[in-house]
């Protein structure tokens, strides 16, 4: 079966989104000491308790920042950077770039990036409609009560606290081994990191898959094929900050409100084309994108196509039921 496709014309036009200029933030960046790992198995749809979400996911910790996101996504970023990078060598000298984004996994990662600042009681939502929007969030602290309990996770030594917090109840397993008051998701405020955890009806899970601790200078070294400087963006595709040195805010996103958010999601939701030509337009005006020691310039970027069918060759999408999402409404 013919996969579909769109093809998606970036225009120059500049276009003002009417939110507010790059923010400065007062939380300062914190030396990466840990990255962990887990696997989430999530049922977002009651209906389907047999076909639950699964995926893997990352926290990157120091001793007051961390960030919490997709290790399937990163991966799959990656792989579409590569792709880009082979196909711009291949086109060098043309003149132009016809970029295709196509055979990438379609499977449903999450989102958004979750940022933390311990100290500072801080936590900022990090997501990417194409352009990259950050929305402070409010703290609210969790009232854990720690029990006596102790369990041993892939060689962890770890102890029991139990919490409700945004509309589940939360078993969560910390190890005093690692002194960072960080965990999964929203968790954390607990003497020691979070291992594992799970709500009591076990429909979100949070499973251990190991700890890699972070020596200094270690950071993970960047392709010299495409400069990713603050000026120089590819189309959705991460900076790769979660493998640096330090834990901090992305510079090259836009501070938002949560109204604007949903805003942003319902123009999404009614026009995804529309929403996606004036995302492209405003991500591309007065960006370039370097190829070793050539410049490329936004108008030289003619075209990118996207393959809009799942791998395999079905023509459509699943459609994904999240009518169990993990932050559930307070009962008061």
């Amino acid at each position: 079966m013919k996969l579909m496709k769109k093809s998606i014309r970036i225009s120059l036009t500049i276009l003002s989104l009417g939110f507010l200029n790059l923010p400065t933030y007062a939380q300062k960046a914190d030396k990466t000491i840990a990255r962990v790992n887990y696997k989430l198995t999530h049922i977002e749809d009651t209906t389907n308790r047999d076909k639950p979400h699964t995926e893997n996911m990352l926290l990157v910790v120091g001793n007051n920042a961390s960030v919490f996101t997709s290790l399937d996504k990163i991966n799959r970023n990656k792989e579409m950077e590569a792709s880009v990078q082979q196909q711009m060598k291949e086109q060098a000298g043309s003149g132009s770039f016809n970029l295709k984004l196509n055979n990438f996994s379609t499977k449903p990662t999450t989102n958004i990036d979750i940022y933390q600042f311990t100290n500072e009681k801080k936590r900022y939502i990090n997501e990417r409609l194409i352009n990259n929007y950050l929305v402070d969030e409010k703290v609210e602290p969790i009232q854990w009560k720690i029990s006596k309990d102790t369990a041993n996770f892939h060689g962890v030594k770890c102890q029991k606290a139990i919490a409700n917090y945004k509309g589940r109840e939360w078993i969560a397993w910390f190890s005093q081994d690692y002194p960072m008051s960080a965990g999964p998701w929203k968790l954390g405020g607990l003497p020691g990191l979070i291992i594992q955890a799970h709500d009591k009806k076990n429909e979100v899970v949070f499973e251990f898959d190991g700890i890699e601790l972070v020596k200094p200078n270690s950071a993970e070294q960047k392709t010299e094929d495409i400069s990713m400087g603050p000026n120089t963006r590819i189309i959705g595709l991460s900076n790769n900050v979660y493998y640096g040195e330090e834990i901090k805010i992305p510079s090259d996103a836009t501070i938002i409100t949560p109204k604007e958010m949903d805003k942003l999601k319902e123009i999404r939701e009614k026009d995804p084309e529309g929403f996606q030509k004036s995302q492209l337009a405003s991500l591309q005006t007065g960006m370039g994108v370097r190829t070793g020691t050539a410049s490329v310039s936004p108008n030289q970027i003619s075209s990118v196509t996207v393959n809009t069918a799942p791998s395999g060759g079905t023509t459509k999408r699943p459609v994904r039921v999240i009518n169990n999402p993990i932050e559930l409404p307070v009962k008061k």
